[in-house]
């Protein structure tokens, strides 16, 4: 017979962890710990603290280093990003990886380690904290991820023009990934960074 009954009483925990990332993109950098706010300059009525849309993705620490979470993001204006993951994060050790639409993808130079209390990573404070130190000086102490792989294949070179030179050749103007300084507009602007970039054989370095 079933004439008694026990309650039972389940807590599910609905746990996430944060990661604060401090980064600085090349093309958006204004100089002074600051970058332009590119959906703003688009719109007119984005977040003027909105620098742009990142990924942040945890990879495993042993080859092939498989990807484990990602999370996507805004960047402020001030290099600041807080990343929420899942709390399966907490505890275990992760390279923290940087994506962004026209940056090269970046990775910390070593793994880190999740705590309960959230983690924090600032790559733009020294030149080593990327891993094979594939940063570019900012001056003045800061770091920036470099700018200019518009097709996202890990490298700057001759396949990112094309892209750039029919835009800006159309006058294109809004939010736009072929838009390297983020003002919103195709142009001439845009060519500096990835000239310099191309020209130095810039491509994403993992281990």
């Amino acid at each position: 017979g079933c004439d008694s009954a026990a309650t039972l009483n389940l807590t599910v925990k609905n746990c996430n962890v944060n990661i604060a990332v401090t980064a600085f993109l090349q093309g958006l950098y204004l100089g002074a710990g600051s970058m332009i706010a590119a959906p703003y300059m688009a719109d007119g009525i984005s977040p003027a603290i909105n620098a742009d849309t990142i990924s942040v993705e945890l990879h495993d620490t042993i080859f092939p280093f498989s990807i484990v979470d990602s999370s996507i993001g805004i960047i402020d204006t001030l290099g600041q990003a807080n990343m929420i993951f899942p709390g399966s994060a907490i505890g275990n050790y992760y390279y923290v990886v940087i994506k962004h639409r026209n940056s090269i993808e970046t990775w910390s130079a070593s793994p880190l380690f999740i705590n309960s209390s959230g983690t924090s990573y600032n790559f733009g404070n020294a030149l080593n904290k990327a891993f094979g130190s594939n940063l570019k000086d900012g001056g003045n102490g800061v770091y920036l991820i470099y700018s200019g792989d518009i097709n996202q294949d890990g490298s700057i070179d001759f396949n990112d023009y094309p892209f750039l030179d029919i835009s800006s050749s159309n006058g294109d103007l809004g939010y736009l990934v072929y838009d390297l300084n983020g003002d919103a507009s195709v142009d001439f602007n845009d060519y500096p960074i990835i000239d310099v970039n191309s020209s130095n054989g810039v491509i994403t370095l993992t281990p």
